[in-house]
């Protein structure tokens, strides 16, 4: 027979022990599902920090009126989106000029800058970017509200027609406004420095280098083209762009409804479209406002100069002028600047802002007839000379520059203000790279 095992007896001290085990196994398994909630939080929590909260934060403030990280991450999408339609455009007039070397390059140096600017490393860029004109948009619309400026519906309902070239009252005839070319009366000074002959009645643009023009800031609007293409354009003014073929109400409303389903390829709507314009047209009429009182005159002024590379030879060069020689002789024979120096150096009239700064403060602080010291900038050592200065009328084209400037330093007055906020650190997960340009349409990235 089986040996029949007798049963133990459990005894109070092995009781405990049972006992104590179990709560060490209950303890083991309590810090195991506070460690998994844990683990499981800090990734719901990252997932939310990196894809949510965001959007909910604001990148910028202007006075009380927060941008938030959605409002930033749908202005960038727009206007990627501006750009990639751009491109394409840009790229069929690449094609079509593929044979003619001088003009296929200008295609080609825009279509790169669009394809860096979209790339996965210009993102930070076209953040900021995109970033800063939301800001400009927030100041242009304070303003308006202090100066009682809207746009109502029937103002983008027109300017939307008249962008697909549709003209329900007939096309408009262009104006031109005439005006009367700056002309100056020499004085008995000016007459002994050069011939009558010689007095320019335009500005000139030197090749040895105009100021780099101030950096624009590009308000990405939506503005049909004649083939019911919206481009990114660098005003804010939608033009109208006549078409051969007046359209009908009924081919203005297909195209409008062709346009709306190709934005919605890409989660834009026909109201996307409605304030883009809105904005637009809210930015021209504030700039209107604040440039109403903008006289068409601007203090110019009239010089020549000589440009060399080497700063003693500019000396040697103040130092003949001092003794007589003449200036023109002397422009003439040394100055390399290709394109005023068969005029004697001479460049013309020229306001504030369209020389490079040295060249320019030295220029504006001179006398009739004085001679500056040598000037340097990047492009070598300049002589300067004063022929004239005034306050001269402007052109209807100088004109609409000149306000457009004086908008501009307004705004970014106004953008350096103490109640404009930045918060750039959070763009990091929030600027889109969609869409994208088409990988068939891809230009070979160029080697450095």
């Amino acid at each position: 027979m089986p040996r029949r095992e007798t049963p133990k007896v459990l005894t109070k001290k092995h009781l405990a022990r049972v006992e104590r085990e179990r709560r060490q196994m209950y303890w083991l398994l309590g810090i195991s599902g506070v460690v998994l909630v844990l683990v499981v939080g800090l990734i719901i929590y990252g997932v939310l920090a990196q894809y949510f909260i965001p959007k909910w934060q604001s990148v910028a403030k202007v006075g009380n009126i927060n941008i938030s990280g959605s409002e930033f991450e749908h202005a960038a999408r727009i206007y990627r989106w501006n750009r990639v339609r751009q491109y394409e455009q840009n790229y069929q007039y690449y094609q079509v000029f593929r044979d003619s070397p001088d003009f296929a390059s200008q295609f080609e140096q825009q279509l790169q800058q669009i394809q860096s600017e979209l790339s996965k490393e210009g993102a930070t860029t076209l953040g900021y970017n995109v970033l800063d004109q939301l800001i400009e948009q927030k100041i242009i619309e304070r303003e308006a509200a202090k100066l009682s400026i809207t746009v109502s519906a029937q103002d983008i309902d027109k300017a939307l027609q008249e962008g697909f070239g549709y003209y329900p009252g007939g096309t408009p005839t262009p104006t031109i406004t005439p005006t009367s070319a700056a002309t100056s009366t020499l004085s008995a000074l000016q007459m002994t420095l050069v011939p009558p002959t010689d007095t320019p009645t335009e500005t000139a643009t030197p090749t040895f280098g105009p100021s780099p023009t101030p950096e624009q800031t590009y308000t990405p609007t939506l503005v049909p083209s004649p083939t019911s293409q919206f481009t990114l354009t660098p005003t804010a003014t939608l033009t109208p762009r006549p078409t051969e073929t007046p359209y009908t109400e009924e081919g203005y409303k297909s195209s409008l409804k062709q346009f709306i389903t190709e934005m919605g390829k890409v989660n834009l709507t026909e109201q996307d479209l409605r304030e883009e314009i809105r904005e637009s047209l809210l930015r021209q009429k504030v700039s209107d406002a604040l440039t109403k009182d903008v006289q068409p005159v601007q203090e110019q002024v009239w010089a020549r100069h000589i440009l060399v590379q080497d700063e003693a030879v500019a000396n040697d060069l103040l130092k003949l002028l001092q003794d007589g020689v003449d200036f023109e002789t002397l422009a003439k024979q040394y100055s390399l600047d290709t394109g005023s120096k068969d005029n004697g150096g001479d460049l013309g009239w020229f306001p504030k802002g369209r020389m490079i700064a040295a060249f320019e403060e030295a220029a504006f602080k001179l006398n009739i007839g004085e001679v500056s010291q040598p000037v340097q900038t990047d492009y070598g050592w300049h002589i300067i000379q004063v022929l004239g200065h005034e306050m001269r009328p402007l052109g209807s084209d100088e004109f609409q520059q000149l306000k457009q400037t004086n908008f501009q330093t307004w705004l970014n007055d106004q953008k350096q203000a103490k109640d404009v906020q930045r918060f750039p650190d959070r763009l990091q997960y929030l600027t889109p790279l969609e869409p994208q340009i088409a990988t068939e349409l891809l230009l070979p990235t160029p080697t450095p």
